[in-house]
């Protein structure tokens, strides 16, 4: 029931659209390197120049005009409005940026390292829904796998330090 463009859902092209802004936003203006300073340590950037509390102040509201967004978008899919509405995308997002790469802490990260990690666990959730399991079994196979990734992803870690 999606447009398609050619063979290919024509969301994917809303994506990589989206995903170019973002890599632009974050990689090639000064506000994305002086929010990369903010995460890697406050203080050093404060005394590099940079004025922390806007930039704090301008991701948050960039963070909740986003929300925002995405929570329109999917009002758009339900047609109804409840409480915890978008309750069960919380754990997969969050999952998507660790497995991407992110670190929660701030000052490491890309936008494509965090959409590679929404397509891994999508892979993995699909193969698991074509599987038939109950869902209940589908979120305990898929927490497992994101321990494996993670204690993997901070062994790696261990041995660069």
């Amino acid at each position: 029931a999606q447009p398609l463009i050619g063979p290919i859902p024509g969301v994917i092209f809303l994506w990589i659209g989206l995903g170019i802004a973002m890599w632009l936003l974050l990689e090639r203006t000064p506000y994305g390197k002086m929010l990369f300073a903010v995460g890697i340590n406050r203080t050093t950037a404060m005394l590099s120049g940079v004025r922390v509390p806007l930039v704090v102040v301008l991701t948050y509201a960039m963070s909740g005009m986003l929300a925002a967004f995405g929570g329109f978008v999917l009002l758009g899919f339900t047609d109804i409005v409840f409480l915890n509405l978008g309750g069960r995308y919380l754990f997969p997002s969050i999952a998507a940026v660790v497995v991407g790469g992110t670190l929660l802490s701030g000052g490491k990260g890309s936008y494509w390292g965090t959409m590679s990690g929404a397509l891994v666990l999508q892979l993995i959730n699909s193969l698991l829904q074509a599987q038939g399991l109950p869902e209940a079994t589908q979120s305990i196979i898929l927490g497992v796998v994101l321990l494996v990734l993670i204690s993997i992803y901070g062994r790696q870690r261990a041995f660069r330090l």
